[in-house]
C-alpha cells in the first residue's frame, strides 16, 4: 500500500541518517584508542586500519590476518563495537535544515510527503486495511459460488454461507462506492507517491520544516518509535 511505502521511506531515510552519523563519529576515533602497543598499532595502520570504523569493518578475523593476536583482535573489535553502541544510544533526532546532508534531505522529503497527504491519507490507509480484511474473509466464504458445479459439490452449510457472502460482498462494495472509497484511494495514492524525484520537493520540505518543526519531529516519532530507534531531540 502507498501509505505503508511512504512510512517505509521515512524509516529508511532515518536509519540511513543514523548510520551516517554513527560512521562519522567512529571515523573520528583513531585506532590507537582500541589497540595496545605500538607494534599492534603500526601493524593495523600499515594494513589501512586507522579508525574505529575501519576496525568494525575489518572484524576480529581481519585484524588477526593483519598481525594481531586473537586476543588483541577480539579486544579491539569488541571495543569498537561498544563505542558504536554508545554513540548510537546517545544519538538524538535533531535535524539540521540549514546545512543538511543528503540523508537529512531524504528524511525531510519523506516526512513532508506524509504531512502534506494529511490525516485523511492515514484514515484512508486504515480504511483500506479494514476493507481488505473484509474482502478476504467474504471472498473465501463465497468461493463455492464461483461456478454451478462448485455449488453442487458444496454441502448445504457451505452453499448457505456462499450465498450470504455474495450478498454481503455486494453490500460492502455498494457502501464503498457510496462513501467514494475508490476516489479516496486514488487521491491518497497521488499524494503519497510524490518523492525524491520531484525536483522542488527538497526545498519545499526544508522550508516547511523550518515553519513547523514540531509536526515533523512528532510524525518521525510516530513512524519509527515502534522500532525503538528514536532518541528525542
Amino acid at each position: 500500500m502507498d501509505h505503508e511505502r511512504a512510512c517505509d521511506a521515512v524509516r529508511t531515510a532515518w536509519h540511513a541518517l543514523r548510520r551516517d552519523r554513527i560512521d562519522t563519529e567512529l571515523a573520528a576515533v583513531p585506532v590507537a584508542r582500541l589497540v595496545r602497543g605500538a607494534a599492534d598499532g603500526q601493524a593495523v595502520q600499515a594494513a589501512g586500519v586507522r579508525t574505529a570504523r575501519d576496525v568494525l569493518d575489518a572484524g576480529a578475523a581481519g585484524l588477526e590476518h593483519m598481525g594481531l593476536s586473537p586476543r588483541s583482535a577480539r579486544r579491539a573489535h569488541a571495543g569498537a563495537r561498544r563505542l558504536a553502541d554508545g554513540i548510537e544510544a546517545d544519538l538524538s533526532a535533531h535535524l539540521d535544515a540549514d546545512d543538511p546532508g543528503p540523508h537529512t534531505v531524504a528524511l525531510l522529503v519523506a516526512l513532508h510527503v506524509l504531512l502534506e497527504a494529511g490525516a485523511d491519507a492515514d484514515r484512508t490507509a486504515h480504511l483500506a486495511g479494514e476493507l481488505a480484511a473484509d474482502l478476504e474473509r467474504l471472498l473465501g466464504d463465497a468461493e463455492p459460488a464461483a461456478g454451478y458445479l462448485s455449488m453442487l459439490r458444496a454441502g448445504t452449510d457451505l452453499r448457505e454461507n456462499a450465498r450470504y457472502a455474495v450478498t454481503a460482498l455486494r453490500s460492502l462494495m455498494a457502501a464503498a462506492e457510496q462513501r467514494k472509497v475508490p476516489a479516496r484511494f486514488a487521491q491518497a495514492s497521488v499524494d503519497l507517491l510524490r518523492g525524491p524525484d520531484d525536483p522542488g520537493l527538497g526545498l519545499s520540505a526544508r522550508a516547511d520544516f523550518a515553519h513547523r518543526p514540531g509536526q515533523y519531529y512528532g510524525l518521525l516519532a510516530r513512524v519509527v518509535e515502534s522500532e525503538g530507534a528514536l532518541a528525542r531531540p
